[in-house]
C-alpha cells in the first residue's frame, strides 16, 4: 500500500529489515562466496513407488564455502510471547532441515549449516 504521496507505507519497515539482512554474518559470508544463491526454487518429488507427490519451496539464501553449503531462511514473524516463539523456532527449524535434505538431493552437496534469521524481531541467528 501506498501513502497519499506515494510512498510506500511500510517504508521504515522494509528498510529495518533491510539492514537486518544485509547486516547479518550470513550475508557477509555470503558477498564473500563464489557460489551463491537467492530466493532458489526448487521441486522435486518424495514417496515411494505407489504415492509420489510434488515438494516445492524457495530457499532464501545458500552460498557454498570451502567445506559445504549454507542454507539460510529468514523469517519476518513478530511473536509477542515465549510459547508461540518455541513453537515456531521448532516448525521453521523442521522446514530448513528439510529444505537442507532436498538441496543435498538435488545437488548431490553437503549442507554444513543451517540458519534461521530472525529479521521481523531483529533476534540473533539461529545455527546449526
Amino acid at each position: 500500500p501506498l501513502h497519499d504521496d506515494g510512498e510506500p507505507a511500510d517504508l521504515d519497515d522494509l528498510e529495518t529489515l533491510v539492514k537486518r539482512v544485509s547486516g547479518s554474518d550470513a550475508w557477509q559470508r555470503a558477498r564473500e562466496a563464489e557460489n551463491v544463491l537467492v530466493e532458489a526454487p526448487f521441486a522435486l518429488p518424495i514417496g515411494n513407488g505407489d504415492r509420489t507427490a510434488i515438494v516445492e519451496g524457495v530457499i532464501d539464501l545458500a552460498f557454498a564455502e570451502d567445506d559445504g553449503w549454507v542454507i539460510v531462511d529468514y523469517k519476518t514473524d513478530v511473536v509477542d510471547d515465549a510459547e508461540n516463539l518455541e513453537a515456531r523456532r521448532r516448525q521453521y527449524r523442521a522446514q530448513v532441515d528439510a529444505y537442507a535434505g532436498y538441496f543435498e538431493q538435488i545437488s548431490g552437496q553437503t549442507v554444513k549449516e543451517r540458519q534461521i534469521l530472525w529479521v521481523g524481531m531483529g533476534l540473533d541467528a539461529e545455527v546449526w
